[in-house]
């Protein structure tokens, strides 16, 4: 019996033929789960790319406009996540992951951002919420970097039996400080949801504006779309291996993107709307070109009739943070 018959019936032997058969098919998952996410950010960014030329990009730049940016363009994780498989070092190849944590837990901190800034105008700027979401979002910030490091830490990597496919690969780590992390996010949001609905049924329990509408809506989409994801990514960690764990991790970090950039969007159309009486995509109807333009006085009191006595403060807290 030669040495390579006798290699494939050794224990050893079974583990590299059983590397050998789902490393290529790891390696597939990989690019097209990262490949799914560029393109799912193109796609969105293509979409909103007319509305913001000519209304985001025009605006006067404040702490709003900032966040967008970033949430749309900051995408350097993704990057990170897509080439640190092709780095042969171990060393480098480490270093590329840690590289992919931080910039993602970046990504995800800008669009808490624009969740703890909306709570804040819905909260008509309550020196309460000024004071306890900073704190708030300083404690879960403090939180996800510390259980992050202490998890990078653990993480142990290999060169791979295919180089040809996969150049290193993670074979060991603590999921459970991943899971803790992941929970903690999920735990921010579902207080932000509590305090969100704690405000309408207060304040807003008989408004019915779109402006109103789309803060809540926008807001419930988050949370579920996060819980969501966060769930599936838990469920993966604990159940697969090393290797292959981590593949939501770069789904979710583009759905705090699309919808961090999507709830500002969302906010700016009802502005857009409210004061020119129509939407922007009707802007180029003839009939829309044939009007004659409102005085800027007229359309101000379209915009506060159009919130059926809501007080003008609470308009103005709500267009800060568009």
């Amino acid at each position: 019996m030669d040495m390579a018959a006798l290699l494939r019936e050794t224990a050893l032997g079974k583990i590299v033929s059983r590397l050998q058969s789902v490393t290529p098919s790891i390696r597939i998952l990989h690019d097209l789960n990262t490949e799914s996410d560029v393109f799912v950010q193109v796609a969105d960014w293509m979409q909103c790319l007319p509305f913001e030329i000519e209304v985001i990009w025009a605006a006067k730049w404040n702490l709003v406009k900032i966040l967008y940016m970033l949430n749309r363009y900051f995408l350097i994780d993704i990057f990170l996540y897509y080439v640190y498989l092709d780095i042969a070092d171990v060393k480098t190849c480490t270093a590329s992951f840690i590289g992919f944590g931080i910039t993602a837990l970046i990504g995800v901190a800008f669009a808490e951002m624009v969740i703890f800034i909306r709570l804040y105008a819905l909260s008509g700027q309550s020196l309460v919420y000024r004071i306890w979401l900073p704190l708030q979002f300083l404690a879960v910030q403090v939180a996800a970097y510390t259980l992050s490091g202490i998890f990078f830490k653990t993480v142990t990597y290999a060169p791979s039996p295919l180089p040809e496919y996969v150049t290193c690969w993670p074979i060991s780590g603590t999921v459970t400080l991943v899971t803790a992390f992941l929970g903690i996010l999920m735990a921010n949001e579902t207080v932000i949801l509590l305090a969100m609905v704690y405000i309408g049924v207060k304040k807003h329990r008989r408004m019915r504006t779109p402006l109103i509408t789309t803060f809540y809506r926008d807001g419930f989409v988050f949370f579920l779309a996060l819980a969501g994801s966060s769930i599936v990514n838990i469920v993966l960690h604990l159940s697969l291996p090393p290797s292959i764990n981590s593949l939501f991790a770069t789904p979710q970090r583009a759905i705090h993107s699309i919808l961090a950039s999507r709830m500002i969007v969302h906010l700016r159309e009802q502005s857009y709307q409210q004061e020119n009486g129509y939407s922007f995509e009707d802007r180029f109807h003839p009939t829309i070109l044939g009007r004659t333009s409102l005085s800027s006085r007229a359309r101000k009191s379209d915009v506060m009739a159009a919130l059926r006595g809501g007080s003008k403060s609470e308009f103005m807290n709500m267009r800060d943070m568009q």
